[in-house]
């Protein structure tokens, strides 16, 4: 009996916003991000090859302090919806805070 090592999956991607394609051979669940070029470097999901899809961008609505944020085109972005045919994902883009310590 010989034992035969399998092939890791092959799995192609392609994004809705701009026309980057991609193949992954991981056997683990996974999704394939990216800095899109089509949304100003934004990285946003990329879709199974022949998925028909678009991204959304959601702009924030609240006051942006000091704050980092994400910007696309120099408007605050909250998330990017990533609408399918079966079903929509979201990716949230967290702000992060920049703090000083002063010492008396």
């Amino acid at each position: 009996m010989t034992a035969h090592l399998l092939a890791p999956p092959e799995r192609r991607w392609e994004c809705p916003s701009c026309d980057l394609q991609d193949v992954t051979h991981e056997t683990r669940p996974h999704a394939r991000m990216h800095s899109c070029a089509g949304l100003g470097g934004l990285t946003v999901p990329m879709v199974p090859a022949g998925v028909r899809a678009e991204h959304r961008l959601v702009e924030r609505e609240d006051y942006v302090g000091r704050e980092q944020v994400q910007l696309h085109e120099g408007r605050p972005v909250m998330n990017v919806t990533t609408i399918r045919d079966e079903g929509q994902d979201c990716t949230v883009y967290a702000p992060s805070v920049d703090a000083r310590l002063s010492v008396s």
